[in-house]
């Protein structure tokens, strides 16, 4: 496999942040790309309420919208230093469907409220 340039890595990265590219095709092209580098996409508020707004429309379910928190959670080179604390709980709870059970439509108003 053809190792990734920055630049696709990071536009990958940004895809799926966006919203316009699943965690999974990510993960497929990101394989034996380094996690490791200076230059980190930027998570914002904006990110985090597009993909609840999403799944409040009815365009991600919440299988999905618990898989893009758990992918953005888990990487080093996605940087969360623009999120306040409750954005930050928001991406745990989400990320942590195992502890927290299933986001439900109520509790994603109650999110986007708090951002």
């Amino acid at each position: 496999m053809m190792s990734l340039s920055p630049e696709d890595r990071t536009r990958i990265l940004l895809q799926v942040l966006q919203g316009d590219r699943t965690p999974e095709s990510a993960e497929v092209d990101l394989q034996g790309s380094t996690w490791e580098s200076e230059d980190q996409v930027v998570l914002k508020k904006v990110h985090l309420r597009s993909a609840i707004g999403s799944f409040l429309a009815g365009l991600r379910s919440a299988d999905e919208l618990h898989a893009w928190a758990e992918f953005i959670e888990g990487r080093d080179d996605i940087d969360f230093a623009c999120l306040d604390s409750q954005a930050l709980e928001i991406i745990r709870i989400l990320a942590s469907r195992q502890l927290e059970g299933d986001v439900t439509r109520d509790q994603a108003r109650g999110f986007l409220a708090e951002l």
